[in-house]
């Protein structure tokens, strides 16, 4: 219900705002066994590196206003560990990275088997936004 509200908030507040949520599970080495789009217009991927994963869209859009993904543990327990979101969208494509901080030192590493990430994501259609340098 709060997804709906949200979807219903964010397009009242902007036409041109397009949202793509889902989640997905991983295996052994980090494989990515099962992803589900709640709304259709994405592709969640293991992109051939460790950790990292990539989001492809079926519409290129002119810019990636927002994304959250939260990482979720199925009876594995993880110390340290965080989701680190890749700041890049190019060509329909987003990269999510699973980083391991142990001791102050953060490396690209693979998810647990049995756990899983939700993600929402917010585009513009149009012109993409000028970078903020």
């Amino acid at each position: 219900m709060a997804t709906s509200i949200m979807v219903g908030d964010v397009k009242g507040a902007n036409p041109q705002s397009v949202i793509l949520a889902g989640n997905a599970t991983f295996g052994a080495s980090g494989a990515v066994t099962s992803a589900t789009t709640n709304t259709p217009g994405f592709v969640f991927a293991d992109s051939g590196t460790t950790g990292q994963y990539t989001i492809t869209t079926d519409e290129t859009y002119g810019a990636l206003i927002g994304i959250s993904a939260m990482f979720f543990n199925n009876s594995v327990e993880t110390v340290n560990s965080q989701w680190q979101m890749e700041a890049e969208y190019s060509s329909g494509v987003v990269t999510l990275a699973y980083v391991n901080d142990i001791g102050g030192t953060e490396a690209y590493a693979d998810p647990p088997s049995g756990s899983g990430v939700y993600i929402i994501a917010v585009f513009q259609r149009g012109v993409a936004r000028p970078s903020s340098t």
